[in-house]
């Protein structure tokens, strides 16, 4: 990110969506050293992560970064037991077996919960 703001000026990121909240914290680092994303909306890139880290939270709170999301780990373990006991007893794999919707016979999608101020 330190690059980016760099090379082309940290006016000219429209916004900066990470892989996960220690990257967008990181981008946000960056943005501070030329005095962007501390306050001032004139002077604001939209950064957004995943994992809802409770350090996202608190710079959530602060106005550093727009938002993040809840990589659900709890649905995405439920879904693996039952799709889990429902192989293990012959049923089909569906959604009244597995809770969720099955894409293309092999793709259970768990929805990310969008966590914002």
């Amino acid at each position: 990110m330190n690059g980016f703001v760099m090379s082309i000026g940290a006016e000219n990121i429209e916004a900066v969506i990470a892989n996960n909240d220690e990257m967008a914290l990181g981008a946000v680092e960056a943005l501070k050293i030329v005095d962007y994303n501390k306050g001032d909306a004139a002077m604001y890139v939209p950064v957004v992560g995943v994992d809802a880290n409770a350090s996202a939270l608190h710079a959530m709170e602060n106005g550093e970064i727009l938002g993040t999301v809840l990589n659900d780990a709890d649905g995405q373990g439920t879904a693996a037991v039952k799709l889990a006991v429902a192989l293990a007893s012959g049923k089909a794999i569906n959604k009244d077996t597995v809770g969720y919707e099955i894409t293309d016979n092999k793709y259970i999608w768990i929805p990310y919960q969008k966590v914002t101020k």
